[in-house]
């Protein structure tokens, strides 16, 4: 990724509390990693993105991603994917903000 995209792009997305927390946590969805390789991918990004971009990835990641989804589709309804999506998806959100704020 930051070989395709320009440094100063990657930075000025990644200093926002809202904008890098949202671009983190839908590069942990189109990923599709595992918990353990998603540390290591995590890991290159602490420079440049907040910490808790960094902590929604971590979390958001081994919970929802697309191979997750396509498994849950097929065995529910969509309405509970997507109720169940929305839900984790705000509360992995909401932890990263609380990060952000608290600036550990």
């Amino acid at each position: 990724m930051q070989t395709f995209i320009s440094r100063g792009y990657i930075l000025s997305i990644g200093q926002g509390k809202i904008s890098s927390t949202i671009v983190m946590m839908i590069l942990a969805f189109v990923l599709s990693l595992c918990s353990e390789a998603d540390a290591f991918i995590a890991r290159t990004f602490v420079g440049q993105f907040t910490i808790g971009s960094i902590v929604g990835f971590l979390i958001l990641g081994p919970m929802i991603d697309i191979k997750n989804t396509l498994m849950l589709s097929s065995s529910f309804k969509m309405k509970f994917v997507i109720r169940l999506m929305t839900i984790i998806s705000l509360v992995c959100f909401i932890m990263a903000m609380l990060v952000n704020i608290i600036e550990i």
